[in-house]
């Protein structure tokens, strides 16, 4: 054995010790000096690449996912030239740990891509592994998958997904169980089902704590204060949350960090004091922008610019708000665009101005056409029915509200045209006052049970998406309605929201 293959293998399992022991800054500095050993010899190649995985896994962990990817194609290369079948397993296991990090920087694509790579090897006939590590391999995949569709808002392919890795973990690798709940937990709480997600989430909490797991069981606490704040129990919010971002500032894992710091500042605007909230929003954009995290970011940002124009600062709230749209629609997330959009519209609706309603409705009915056709997307009767009551129903009443206040009479007939003629039968009782406060914008009030709640049980379940409506004429000559605000959807959020034909409406 040569001097650089002795040292690199000890420091090796240095790294291995720090990671077992949770030391992962330890870790990412035994494994990158072993990487730089092993790369001064070509026969210690595949050991350079295990190096930089774990190494690179270790950076991840503490937030740095540039790096960590820049580690992962390095080994990804190595791992393509390598003659042998030694490395196949670790090819595998490379691209599954890029899909993560590429989420984390905005790249959903290239993170597809990598996880559609990485299951097609595992399908293969090839040799990946042994059997008990094969099946390690094709759960992770599917929870990395399970993520992505989340990322992409793309619901119903991520409770498919998340539900058939909870049947798999449970089956062989119960110790996974708490990672499949908490996917679970997360998909229902953005779809609606909070008291659902507090279930999921408990069960979660317990895996991770019955298995020792307690990175698992801080961000389970933190994704638990999330769900206890959605439904306005700070009280039960407050410790798990503090809890979570103890353990990993403590830990050095500055991702989770900044993103407990975003949720300590709902905390603090959920309680009223807005002055801790914006301070805390700031840090925490500022901590993921070090990161390279532009997307949690610019969310991070957009929460700071409510505080900023709440306390007075009009025109800078609404550059940060304008920013965090700008941003996630530049990273094919044209849904949540159209959300701040529809938060940009509220507060411009409160300043009781009429240049201001008049903003304000150029933003509000896009946007709720934009979030509406969500709905159809999702297969399942129950999902869209959630989907609308909890968010495409609060963006619409905003369309009209803002419609009417702003005295656009042609604007609110085709809003009324266009309704009528759909599908939708609703009964509904409109507040007198619009919403108020940041709770309100944060986390829109529920719309009441309606006939579309009753309609929507019946047929609940696994169903079939829905196709787009499609544009209504108004004469019979010419003129559809919404036509300009339906080419300002398209253009601003990059996605159809009615279909190409046209029915009359008379």
């Amino acid at each position: 054995m040569s001097r650089a293959d002795h040292l690199s293998a000890s420091l090796f399992n240095e790294g291995l010790a720090a990671l077992a022991r949770g030391d992962n800054h330890a870790a990412r500095d035994s494994f990158d000096r072993a990487a730089l050993t092993a790369a001064t010899e070509p026969a210690l190649s595949d050991r350079r690449a295990h190096c930089l995985t774990n190494c690179a896994h270790a950076a991840a962990a503490l937030g740095d996912h540039t790096g960590a990817l820049a580690m992962l194609a390095i080994a990804l290369d190595l791992c393509d030239r390598s003659t042998g079948d030694a490395l196949a397993g670790l090819r595998v296991i490379v691209l599954l740990g890029q899909a993560p990090a590429l989420m984390a920087t905005g790249d959903y694509d290239a993170a597809g891509v990598a996880l559609d790579r990485a299951l097609a090897i595992l399908d293969g006939e090839a040799p990946v592994a042994d059997d008990e590590q094969r099946v390690e391999l094709r759960i992770s995949a599917l929870m990395s998958l399970t993520m992505l569709a989340s990322y992409r808002e793309d619901w119903a392919r991520a409770n498919e997904l998340g539900t058939r890795c909870l049947a798999v973990v449970t089956a062989q690798r119960p110790h996974f169980a708490g990672v499949a709940l908490m996917n679970l937990a997360d998909i229902a709480l953005h779809t609606g089902r909070v008291e659902l997600a507090v279930d999921f989430g408990v069960q979660a909490l317990a895996s991770f704590e019955e298995y020792g797991d307690t990175a698992g069981a801080a961000g389970m606490r933190r994704s638990l204060g999330q769900m206890y704040l959605r439904s306005g129990r700070l009280d039960e919010a407050e410790p798990v949350l503090t809890a979570a971002h103890a353990y990993f500032e403590a830990a050095g894992m500055l991702h989770q960090a900044a993103a407990g710091l975003d949720m300590l500042g709902l905390l603090a605007a959920a309680g009223g004091d807005m002055p801790n909230a914006g301070a805390r929003f700031a840090a925490s954009a500022e901590l993921f922008e070090r990161l390279g995290q532009p997307v949690e970011a610019a969310e991070a940002r957009g929460r700071q610019g409510v505080v900023v124009y709440f306390a007075g600062d009009r025109a800078g709230g609404e550059a940060l708000l304008a920013a965090t749209a700008a941003t996630q629609t530049a990273h094919g997330l044209p849904i949540r665009a159209a959300q701040i959009h529809v938060i940009m519209a509220t507060l411009f609706e409160q300043e009781n101005d009429a240049a201001m309603l008049a903003r304000a409705a150029d933003l509000a009915v896009p946007a709720a056409l934009a979030v509406d056709a969500v709905a159809r997307t999702l297969a399942s009767g129950r999902q869209r029915d959630q989907w609308r009551r909890n968010v495409a129903e609060p963006a619409l009443w905003l369309a009209f509200r803002v419609a009417a206040r702003s005295g656009n009479g042609p604007l609110v007939a085709q809003l009324v045209e266009s309704r009528c003629a759909g599908s939708t039968l609703e009964h509904r009782v409109e507040a007198e006052e619009p919403p108020q406060g940041m709770e309100a914008l944060m986390y829109p009030p529920e719309v009441p049970v309606s006939i579309g709640t009753a309609l929507a049980e019946a047929a609940a379940g696994p169903g079939l998406a829905l196709a787009l409506p499609p544009r209504l004429a108004l004469t019979p000559h010419g003129g559809v309605a919404l036509d300009v605000h339906l080419t300002r959807a398209a253009e601003r959020y990059g996605m159809p929201v009615r279909a190409e034909g046209t029915i009359p409406s008379w």
